[in-house]
Parts: C-alpha cells; sequence; structure tokens
C-alpha cells in the first residue's frame, strides 16, 4: 500500500481507532513519549471529559458524523433514567450536547 492509500484509508474513523491505525503513533502517543514512556500504549479510561471533548471536536469539524454520540435528556450521571439509558456508558447530558452547539454558533 502506498503512502496516499494509507492516508485515504485513515481517513475513515474505523480504520483510524481500529487496528489499521493502531501500527501507527498518534498524537497522544507522541505525548505518552515525551511526557511519560510508562504510558506509552495504554488505553486512556473514558470519562464524561473525553466525551464532551470528542462531542466538540465533532461538531465544529465533522459534524455530520454527531448521530455516533448518545446524548440523554437528564441533569446529572446520578439519576435513575441516565443509569438506564446509557446502559453503562459514558453519554453526553443533553445540556452538555446544547451548550457545544451554542458554541459553534457564530457570534
Amino acid at each position: 500500500m502506498d503512502r496516499q492509500e494509507t492516508l485515504d484509508k485513515l481517513r475513515d474513523d474505523e480504520n483510524y481507532y481500529g487496528e489499521f491505525g493502531k501500527q501507527y503513533l498518534s498524537n497522544s502517543d507522541i505525548s505518552a513519549l515525551l511526557n511519560n514512556p510508562l504510558d506509552f500504549k495504554k488505553q486512556t479510561p473514558p470519562s464524561a471529559a473525553l466525551v464532551i471533548g470528542g462531542y466538540f471536536h465533532t461538531c465544529i469539524l465533522e459534524p455530520h458524523k454527531l448521530d455516533k454520540y448518545k446524548i440523554i435528556k437528564s441533569s446529572t450521571r446520578n439519576t435513575k433514567a441516565y443509569k438506564e439509558l446509557s446502559e453503562g456508558d459514558i453519554c453526553l447530558l443533553e445540556h452538555e450536547a446544547d451548550n457545544i452547539e451554542l458554541m459553534r454558533e457564530p457570534v
């Protein structure tokens, strides 16, 4: 596979974040090597901050992919409704998604 074919394949999220993309260094890999080599290639545990940041990134750069995020109408992640609807995953709260959408709108 030549360089252009590799780059084209990495444009697909499934390849970029999947097994194919793992054979290349990511920005996170480089940061770990520079700042904490013991964390090199360790999976970052999921967190609300990562989900919110990912949604913001997607909202700005790839709005056509926003449907991959599960948004739950709940005041917090501690409510019974959130726990049932999230099925153990970390999901966005509706007010978080709304705030990000407001940041995207031109002033």
